[in-house]
């Protein structure tokens, strides 16, 4: 069952970008009963981290601001007294570990309470009352079509996220046949390996040619309407680009490829940055996965097409130039191919015409710039 993996690396990610002073907050988006509460609650055991939980569906806007009454003074003015799931926090914040707050069911908080959310989210205070130092925050929710209210987040607060989307593809049945339950895993390396998080990854994804390809690209993250998809046809929650969610997205990505080789990261930087700018009713996840191909190079070859034409041109042709050629041609549009680029293509072809794979290449991208002409 990858839902685990996916939840322990993703926190492990977050967990790690806001230590650098990046303040970064989590959405995980899944169905009910997926294991979202109870994967989170495990990794703060494992990272011995003190844990509050914080359910806004159940909550009033005094549960959540603390209960208004009249102050002692002559005057009467009215105050908020401190509310219990922040004293809880406060108390526990003592023992001077690090603390995660989680906003569980963030879906079914009412409109009235968003905007306090809100601001504890992007500020961490409410009122005149602050979260304790070195408190990180994540939260959970479920789609809007499992959910009983017409509550809907507000682009704002989904703006403050990175999104990880559960998917029914992530849970497979048969290993919940012989898996302990969750609690009864108590050794740190068992929960280790539960979460995702053992070390010796292979790094098969490089951080500097997904930025390349995403500069070779950039016509596709133009910032968009504040506007966002809830939707399960599409994959689930998607966020919007924005300065604030690309940043998030660049910065997650970095920071998750230089620890973990899972292809989730793909996921979760193309839901929180929405749908492509122009690939119509095509999430940017889906775009992103298309062209994975590109960020799986070998660090010595470049992969934007110019620069894989002129490598080729310099050191010959191997597998993995070609590969990244062949991943260039795969993903050419007349936005994203320079002249410079097709008159050193066209070098390469001659070059190499005696190579059928470079000929059916040379056909190829003939053929899908025609398609855009």
């Amino acid at each position: 069952m990858k839902v685990n993996q996916y939840i322990g690396q993703f926190l492990e990610t977050l967990d790690n970008i806001d230590k650098n002073h990046q303040e970064t907050a989590g959405l995980i988006m899944g169905s009910p009963g997926c294991g979202k509460t109870a994967t989170i609650a495990k990794w703060c055991e494992y990272k011995n981290y003190n844990l509050t939980t914080l359910d806004p569906s159940h909550y009033s806007v005094d549960d959540l601001l603390g209960l208004q009454t009249k102050s002692k003074k002559e005057d009467g003015t009215l105050i908020r007294l401190v509310p219990t799931w922040f004293a809880e926090m406060v108390e526990k914040a003592k023992n001077g570990k690090r603390n995660v707050l989680f906003i569980d069911e963030l879906s079914g908080a009412s409109e009235f309470l968003q905007t306090p959310l809100f601001n504890i989210l992007s500020k961490h205070s409410f009122d005149d009352k602050h979260l304790p130092e070195n408190t990180f925050i994540v939260s959970a929710g479920n789609y809007s079509d499992e959910m009983n209210n017409a509550f809907r987040l507000t682009a704002p607060l989904v703006n403050r996220f990175l999104i990880l989307n559960i998917r029914p593809e992530d849970i497979d049945l048969t290993d919940l046949l012989d898996d302990k339950d969750i609690s009864q895993i108590t050794k740190k390396k068992d929960i280790e390996e539960f979460l995702g998080l053992e070390s010796n990854k292979s790094h098969k994804f490089n951080f500097d040619n997904f930025k390349k390809w995403v500069r070779n690209n950039i016509g596709e993250f133009a910032i968009s309407k504040s506007e966002y998809t809830d939707d399960q046809e599409l994959g689930g929650l998607l966020g919007f680009i924005s300065t604030r969610s690309f940043k998030y997205s660049m910065t997650f990505a970095q920071t998750y490829l230089s620890q973990f080789d899972d292809p989730i990261w793909m996921r979760i930087c193309g839901d929180t940055l929405g749908m492509s700018s122009t690939r119509e009713g095509q999430p940017m996840r889906m775009f992103l996965e298309a062209s994975s191909a590109n960020f799986t190079m070998s660090a010595g070859v470049p992969s934007g097409f110019l620069d894989v034409c002129n490598y080729i041109l310099s050191n010959g042709i191997d597998q993995a130039s070609l590969k990244n050629l062949e991943a260039c041609v795969n993903n050419a549009s007349m936005s994203t191919v320079t002249a410079a680029a097709l008159q050193k293509f066209g070098e390469v072809c001659k070059k190499y015409s005696s190579k059928s794979e470079i000929q059916y290449l040379l056909q190829k991208l003939n053929s899908r710039m025609d398609r855009y002409s």
